[in-house]
Order: structure tokens, then C-alpha cells, then sequence
């Protein structure tokens, strides 16, 4: 009888991860074509350092560009600079980053205490109250553009991808202005 044990070794070794985050980003900017840039950064780098990215390969400040999620021709989510890109961006989202002609007030939100009027309170008007608001200079609008596709009007195909039109209080109350500003949008795609 022959009794033999085989030698073996064992060896751990920890698993490679990874620290980079890899992604597309589709640049729009305000009157041009559509540009696909290739992103690595940092795995949980802030969606700020994204907009720098981006800044860096086109030219346009941080400050106006808006990040943002697309889904069937709509705005899934948009971008805050604090949230992080691996934990925000999946491989399969479609993330655009619009160019704005100007840097808007109303984004990002900044949550303010809500200031209660009092029912005795006659010689405020109401319009005043709410158009005072700082956050109205310049407002960054998300527009959607779509067509009917059937006799009956329920299909729907897209027409151009969505995007962002600014408008001050004076530009929001003329249609003429804002009709325009959408068909500049339009004309890039």
C-alpha cells in the first residue's frame, strides 16, 4: 500500500478593480452640430469635474453647460455638480451636456425657506411677489420637440433631441422670442 499527498500551493491574489470611469458624452453646442467626446476620469469624480472635462475639449465655461440624461426623447435626469459620475451615469445612458447662451439663475436649485404672506397683507400684489425672485433673470427652459407620425395623432416620433433655450422675465412673456430662440435650436440639428 502507497499512501502520497500531492504539494500545492495556494496563493491569493486580490481581484483587480477598477478607478476609472469611461463614458461618451454627446457636446451640443449653440450653433453647430452635435460632437461625441470620450471621458475618463477618476471612478467618483463629482459630475462638476465632468463639466470641466467637457469645458476643457470645447472651449465653454462650466457655468454653461447643462448635464443631463436622455430617455425616449425626453430629459431623463438632470445633472447636479455634486452628484457622483459612477453612481449617476450607467453604460447604457445616453448623457448630453447642452452648451446655454448664458449662465442661468434658476439652476442649480438652491432651496430657500418659503416666505408665507400674511391673508392681511392687501398692498403687495401678488405678481410682484413672485416675479422679484432672483432666480428669474435668466431662466434655463428644457423644450422638447415632437411630430405626429399618425392620421389620428396618437403616434408620436421625434423630431430633434431635446435641449435648452434661456430666457430672461422679458424674453418669458413674448412668444415671438421664444418661438425664435426654439427654431435656432432646431436649425442646429
Amino acid at each position: 500500500i502507497s499512501i502520497t499527498f500531492d504539494p500545492f500551493n495556494n496563493l491569493t491574489l486580490p481581484l483587480p478593480v477598477e478607478d476609472v470611469w469611461h463614458g461618451t458624452v454627446t457636446f451640443l453646442p449653440l450653433s453647430d452640430a452635435p460632437v461625441s467626446i470620450e471621458v475618463e476620469l477618476p471612478k467618483h469624480s463629482a459630475i462638476e469635474q465632468l463639466k470641466q472635462f467637457v469645458s476643457i475639449r470645447t472651449g465653454v465655461p462650466p457655468e454653461r453647460l447643462m448635464g443631463g440624461e436622455e430617455f425616449k426623447d425626453r430629459f431623463f435626469k438632470i445633472y447636479d455638480n455634486t452628484q457622483d459620475v459612477s453612481e449617476e451615469i450607467g453604460k447604457s445612458d445616453i448623457v448630453t451636456f447642452h452648451e446655454l447662451e448664458a449662465v442661468p439663475t434658476n439652476w442649480p436649485h438652491k432651496a430657500r425657506t418659503k416666505k408665507y404672506r400674511s391673508m392681511l397683507d392687501v398692498d403687495t400684489p401678488l405678481e410682484t411677489v413672485s416675479w422679484d425672485d432672483p432666480r428669474y433673470e435668466q431662466m434655463v427652459v428644457p423644450v422638447f420637440h415632437r411630430i405626429t407620425t399618425s392620421s389620428s395623432g396618437r403616434g408620436r416620433d421625434s423630431a430633434s433631441p431635446p435641449s435648452f433655450i434661456c430666457l430672461t422675465k422679458e424674453d418669458a412673456s413674448n412668444i415671438d422670442i421664444i418661438t425664435r430662440k426654439v427654431l435656432e435650436k432646431i436649425a442646429t440639428f
